[in-house]
């Protein structure tokens, strides 16, 4: 229990540091590169960073084998998402939305979002306390947003 309760808190930290340092980095993108090309070119870093990590810690074949047979819909899917997910953030940072306003308005409208599809779509269970933090999110961005 205790490794499970250690990686419960380890995923959480490595999201976090990965989402401050992708805006982070993703705002110091050139303004004059094309969004696609900056997009690839991350891509092409991805598959080389994942290649060299295979190859380091998986050396057997059967690995391979195992995980290419669960390829399907889904990892399109989330790579459709992944690309409007750069595109988008790298047109704010390129429009000149602040760092912090943008990702605490989206990421309010993304978590809004997700737990309607949650709730309606999943059953997943919707506290009274739950309502009031969606409320205060609202708000919060509400007073964020005026100038």
């Amino acid at each position: 229990m205790t490794h499970d309760k250690t990686m419960f808190l380890a995923s959480a930290m490595i999201a976090i540091i990965g989402s401050v340092s992708y805006h982070t980095i993703m705002k110091k993108t050139s303004a004059t590169i094309s969004p696609i090309i900056a997009i690839l070119a991350i891509y092409l870093f991805v598959i080389v960073i994942c290649a060299i990590y295979l190859l380091i810690f998986h050396r057997e074949l059967s690995f391979y084998t195992e995980n290419i047979k669960q390829i399907n819909w889904v990892q399109f899917g989330v790579a459709i998402s992944i690309l409007l997910i750069e595109g988008g953030f790298l047109l704010m940072y390129r429009y000149h939305w602040n760092l912090g306003l943008g990702t605490v308005v989206t990421g309010v409208f993304v978590n809004l979002a997700l737990l309607i599809i949650g709730t309606l779509v999943l059953k997943e269970g919707l506290s009274f306390t739950h309502i009031l933090g969606v409320l205060s999110c609202i708000l919060g961005v509400s007073l964020i947003s005026l100038k």
